[in-house]
């Protein structure tokens, strides 16, 4: 299999740089983006597989310091309890702003799964509760649709 991917509408060309069963995590080296994709087979994981995979990207966003962010989430079937999320938020979302800075992009493909939606915005919305100093809402928005999400990433529109 090929480590290289082309997605759509010429976004990105992508290296996949981790794949488990749960997620598979891509880096365009060139314009500087990362990508984290969310298999169905999270209906299977366990929280500390969960914290493991986050913790992955984590390590990612260290190593390569994108400068946008896309999260899809549509085939995510894992909920969030309140401890889990207040967890995914020290540990993974906090950090990670911290690390990258508030000018940054995150874009959010959200997934079709009502409860998965609410429990995954729960966990961000506690992010910014934190008022964090590196945290700016106007870079970070939810998508229903990956190609509207990677137009928004790779435009200047804040």
């Amino acid at each position: 299999m090929s480590d290289f991917s082309y997605l759509p509408s010429n976004f990105m060309r992508m290296r996949v740089i981790y794949r488990s069963q749960f997620q598979r995590i891509c880096v365009d080296l060139e314009k500087k983006c990362m990508e984290q994709k969310w298999f169905s087979k999270t209906i299977q994981m366990k929280e500390e597989q969960y914290c493991a995979e986050q913790l992955v990207l984590v390590e990612n966003i260290l190593h390569f310091l994108p400068i946008h962010v896309l999260v899809d989430m549509q085939k995510l079937d894992f909920i969030l309890s309140p401890e889990l999320q207040a967890w995914t938020n020290e540990h993974v979302n906090i950090r990670t702003q911290n690390i990258l800075g508030k000018d940054k992009k995150y874009a959010f493909v959200v997934s079709h799964d009502f409860i998965t939606q609410i429990s995954v915005e729960q966990t961000l919305d506690e992010m910014f509760d934190k008022k964090s100093e590196y945290v700016n809402m106007q870079n970070l928005r939810y998508f229903e649709n990956k190609e509207e999400a990677k137009k928004w990433l790779l435009s200047k529109e804040i």
